[in-house]
């Protein structure tokens, strides 16, 4: 599909932080404990008793212009398919210089395997099996997933198949993924429609993932 660039969007009037699209990444992704593609952040405004409680979901943006890629001294990060920033582990060497570049704070150097209930259950070994120690873990839009989907003619953010777990998890659809090079998206359609925002706009990084206001 050329021209396609994945990219999702957070509608801040759905969203009632309830964590649901950090768990559904973590058990469908299979990642190692400590390690989290999608960050809650939450905090309150004011004070008793009009107190306000705000959430803000943070992840990888996903950037046009990755400073994460730019500083890779291996290339182990890199723009795949879709403008989908990733990271191939056999270049990667764990230097943490992407970590430091991020303004998102969206990478976790995988350190160490650690059970998370004492013994090894197979959910571990497969843990295991799929990440490669000393390198880093991020999101990728579940490109496993998403990408043979989309390869087959399927759309992004309109077919399960092409969409990422966080998206079909949410259970008030605050979440919409899609193509912006595809008019007819679900994202497009919505950024159209809403007033939206990036993080850190100032950086010129171009990030690929908005909030809706």
């Amino acid at each position: 599909m050329m021209g396609m660039r994945l990219a999702m969007a957070l509608d801040l009037r759905r969203c009632i932080g309830c964590g649901t699209c950090v768990i559904a990444c973590k058990v469908n992704n299979l990642l190692p404990k400590g390690v989290r593609n999608i960050r809650l952040l939450d905090w309150e405004e004011g004070q008793y008793p009009f107190v306000k409680r705000r959430v803000l979901l943070v992840q990888c943006m996903h950037c046009e212009n990755p400073p994460c890629v730019t500083v890779c001294p291996t290339g182990a990060s890199y723009i795949d398919k879709g403008g989908v920033v990733r990271v191939d582990p056999n270049k990667c060497t764990g230097c943490k210089s992407c970590i430091m570049a991020c303004p998102y704070g969206a990478r976790t150097l995988f350190e160490k395997i650690e059970p998370y209930y004492g013994e090894p259950t197979p959910y571990d070994k497969l843990i295991e099996a799929k990440w490669t120690l000393n390198t880093i873990i991020k999101c990728d839009f579940c490109y496993d997933k998403t990408m043979p989907a989309i390869d087959k003619g399927m759309k992004p953010g309109v077919d399960p198949e092409a969409t990422p777990y966080c998206v079909l998890s949410c259970p008030t659809n605050a979440r919409i993924f899609g193509d912006l090079d595809d008019e007819e998206s679900p994202i497009v359609q919505a950024l159209k429609s809403r007033k939206y925002m990036v993080l850190r706009e100032e950086l010129s990084t171009q990030p690929k993932f908005f909030y809706l206001l």
